[in-house]
């Protein structure tokens, strides 16, 4: 727990005018919803086999896990929010709403949302399932999960351990998942979607001890 604080407090205190503008920004999932939407149906739409696979596991995973497991998480623990509890904490709103805590004190700590952070698990999700799909040449996105995941801290409303907690929680549930798809295509693929499984005998996911001994055919994105 002490090195919990120590980690919060420098990694909160680490700030640039640029940062105060930037770490909201991604941080807030309304500036993307609208893209990310007409994205996914343009993927879905013109896209193809594969294409189709990534968004249908990412919506599964990312709002699955988010509804199911993390938020339950949160109503179990309530651990309060650093500025709720914790004296100096730099609070970034928005670049012209910046404050730091001093919480009144209090018998009872006020009950929170902090543990374990969506951010950090639901970006993990989505991570994993497009390298499931698309192997090395998406590794960038954990670049993007870092990002969104130090945004956290950096506004206060997050310690490191909420961060990690996130990121493994969401690697266990989105890996299981994963396999629980791949166990399901391979056994019940060929009854239920006769078709399409001629087509796609293997889904051809980036799994560990999983052979890709069945590759699904080469095609390109567009029709």
């Amino acid at each position: 727990m002490q090195l919990d604080l120590v980690l919060f407090y420098s990694l909160n205190g680490l700030h640039t005018p640029f940062l105060d503008w930037f770490m909201p920004f991604i941080s807030d999932l309304g500036n993307f919803s609208l893209p990310l939407w007409i994205f996914g149906f343009l993927f879905f739409y013109f896209g193809k086999f594969r294409e189709r696979l990534f968004v249908i596991l990412t919506l599964l995973s990312v709002i699955g896990g988010d509804r199911l497991i993390t938020d339950t998480i949160k109503e179990v623990v309530h651990r309060p929010r650093p500025f709720q509890v914790l004296r100096n904490v730099r609070v970034v709103e928005r670049p012209d709403r910046i404050y730091y805590s001093n919480p009144p004190p209090s018998k009872e700590p006020p009950r929170g949302r902090s543990f374990p952070s969506g951010h950090a698990a639901n970006n993990t999700a989505a991570a994993v399932m497009l390298t499931a799909i698309y192997g090395r040449g998406a590794l960038w996105i954990w670049f993007w999960v870092l990002l969104v995941s130090y945004s956290r801290i950096y506004m206060g409303v997050h310690y490191p351990s909420d961060v990690l907690a996130g990121w493994l929680i969401a690697l266990v549930y989105s890996y299981a998942f994963l396999y629980f798809v791949h166990w399901f295509w391979e056994k019940h693929g060929a009854r239920l979607f006769p078709s399409l499984y001629n087509r796609y005998p293997s889904l051809s996911l980036h799994l560990p001890r999983i052979k890709k001994d069945r590759a699904c055919p080469r095609e390109t994105f567009f029709y």
